[in-house]
């Protein structure tokens, strides 16, 4: 517990001591953006990246002073030896004292809890509005057949690749785009008579180029970003100017099809003032929900000027404020500390470092310190050496058990293997897996190729299967450049049975480009490729 409460301290004690410089950084993004007249969709771009670097802007001047302090006082350890940890409150290396030091018992575990039920609140809330959209696309029943042509003829026109369906609901106020894997829109019933065909060519247009923009998942995103650092004032500043950035994107792809911004600012005010409603859904896209800016946006539409590159010397101007107020904020001193009441600790003489050249220094040096008398000499006595056990601890396997090294050591199977193999990106790979693999003398290699060629992962036994049938690396790189990557271990067998090679696939190509692979193994069976 005592442990949960410094980590709460710390993060809390950063994000505190950056708060200042992520609001004045925040600003000046804004203003660099502000003028350079970027796109909406690039400026959308640029707030996603800033956005990133707020998150862990927090962890960088404790990075810093870390690095610094190593760099001021190397440590010289022996060989082997790993030495205790140091406590987050040791006062070694030159860390600035505080202004303010905030001394709290349980505060930052209380903070800790308070974060964690906004989470689980604003976690409920995304799954509830998940279900209620996926409720409403299934109820929501398909519009009259001129409707659909005309949405389907923009779609076309305007070049949207996903499928995406148009439907019409009488529980909505405001039409929207919903998401993710089927997309749709979803019309209010009532609100197609009050149209005209204009407006509502323009309502389809907007929806549509959310479902094109991938909106629904970019808005997914930014609903867990705000349920995981809504709490923070930059951050939660920053997610508004994202959400304005995408509806005013979306506008521009509007008059981008239609080339009329003037009119089709008419038509948002006046679909405002037809569906102004504040019942918003989380998950969904539209354009007059009471997050959608509107104000800002028409102005923008009535004011349009082309969008240009902004000048080279301002945008580098505003780069280079902004890189040097991030480092003078990371070199900058703290501002605030939470001190805790720590019992005071007796201070035991260092233990001498063990020899890792011996057999128990090694054992101890590889995290096997608590074995009893009779696994130690059942490793020594099966030849478990100092040198398997230092290979095998950096193979990345972790800690095995005595049984695992001595059926490993039993049966020839090298740490180099074990590390290579392991790195391979075999599924669900086990110890006995990658003895059933050394014992049919398959190499890392072989599983490696196959899944960067795109194929798998496989499990061990799979990877057996192959080798042990003679299925070549070669069969799998044909297949993939013939566009035959998502098949099953028995068609791969098929077509290494039936002798299929790289030059069969690409005349078979040459000739039909919809052939499938069935259809290309019984061409070569019959002697046709």
């Amino acid at each position: 517990m005592n442990t949960l409460n410094s980590a709460s301290a710390a993060v809390l004690g950063a994000v505190l001591n950056t708060l200042w410089q992520a609001a004045a950084a925040t600003a000046l993004v804004w203003l660099a953006l502000r003028y350079t007249r970027l796109t909406a969709s690039t400026r959308h771009l640029v707030w996603w990246a800033w956005l990133a670097i707020l998150l862990v802007l927090p962890a960088v001047p404790p990075a810093v002073r870390a690095a610094r302090v190593r760099h001021a006082a190397p440590m010289v350890q022996t060989a082997g030896y790993v030495p205790a940890a140091v406590p987050f409150s040791s006062p070694i290396g030159a860390d600035p004292q505080p202004r303010l030091k905030v001394r709290v018992k349980w505060g930052p575990l209380l903070a800790l809890g308070i974060w964690l039920a906004l989470l689980l609140l604003q976690t409920a809330r995304l799954a509830w509005s998940f279900l209620h959209l996926q409720r409403l696309k299934r109820e929501a029943r398909r519009p009259e057949l001129s409707l659909r042509e005309n949405f389907d003829a923009w779609t076309l026109a305007c070049g949207v690749r996903r499928p995406v369906r148009l439907l019409v609901s009488d529980q909505l106020a405001s039409p929207m785009a919903v998401g993710f894997r089927h997309p749709a829109v979803i019309l209010p019933e009532a609100l197609i008579a009050q149209l005209s065909s204009a407006d509502l060519d323009h309502v389809l247009l907007h929806e549509l180029a959310h479902v094109a923009r991938r909106d629904d998942w970019t808005n997914l995103a930014a609903r867990v970003a705000a349920a995981l650092v809504g709490w923070h004032p930059a951050t939660a500043w920053v997610l508004r100017r994202i959400d304005c950035e995408r509806e005013i994107a979306c506008d521009d792809w509007v008059v981008a099809a239609t080339g009329a911004p003037r009119p089709y600012a008419a038509s948002l005010a006046r679909l405002f003032e037809l569906c102004w409603t504040k019942n918003r859904e989380a998950l969904a896209t539209g354009m007059a929900g009471s997050g959608s800016h509107l104000g800002e946006r028409i102005e923008m539409l009535v004011r349009r000027k082309a969008a240009e590159r902004g000048s080279v010397l301002r945008v580098g101007l505003c780069a280079a404020v902004l890189l040097v107020l991030l480092i003078a904020g990371s070199r900058a001193p703290r501002w605030v500390a939470f001190a805790q009441d720590t019992p005071a600790r007796r201070t035991m003489p260092p233990l001498a470092p063990p020899n890792p050249q011996s057999f128990l220094g090694a054992l101890v040096a590889a995290g096997y310190g608590d074995l009893s008398v009779d696994d130690i000499i059942n490793l020594k006595t099966r030849g478990v050496s100092p040198d398997f056990l230092r290979g095998v601890s950096q193979s990345g396997w972790g800690k095995l058990t005595v049984e695992q090294l001595i059926a490993l050591r039993s049966r020839g199977i090298q740490p180099e293997y074990l590390r290579d193999i392991h790195g391979a990106g075999i599924r669900d790979l086990t110890v006995q897996g990658v003895i059933n693999l050394r014992m049919h003398g398959v190499q890392p290699f072989y599983p490696l190729e196959i899944h960067e060629l795109g194929f798998g992962p496989y499990p061990a036994q799979q990877i057996v299967d192959f080798a042990s049938r003679g299925v070549r690396v070669e069969l799998f790189r044909a297949l993939k450049d013939g566009g035959f990557t998502h098949l099953t271990p028995g068609e791969i067998f098929e077509a290494q049975s039936s002798g299929l090679q790289a030059h069969n696939l690409r005349e078979a190509k040459q000739y039909g480009a919809n052939l499938s692979l069935g259809q290309i193994i019984r061409l070569k069976r019959a002697g046709v490729i």
